[in-house]
């Protein structure tokens, strides 16, 4: 998945119908989760969970979460992203 098609699926949910519903997207390698991605209508933000790690970091823009989300895969799978 390249940058454009990240942010373009993170941008998703916070918009019609996505952010009425609570949508959890999981980004895995092989049979291990690696990360967590949701949006919070309340907060009015995207939050980005390493699953091994039990931490979560919120963003307020849709291109931060997406370029956490690619800088984040690229060093827990070893290989780089497609920027």
């Amino acid at each position: 998945m390249d940058y454009a098609e990240l942010q373009n699926l993170v941008e998703e949910l916070s918009e019609v119908p996505y952010i009425e519903s609570e949508v959890t997207h999981i980004f895995t390698s092989g049979n291990r989760k690696l990360l967590s991605l949701q949006y919070s209508k309340a907060e009015k933000q995207f939050l980005v969970s390493h699953m091994e790690l039990g931490q979560t970091i919120l963003y307020n823009k849709a291109e931060q979460a997406a370029a956490a989300i690619l800088e984040a895969l690229e060093s827990l799978e070893g290989t780089p992203s497609n920027l």
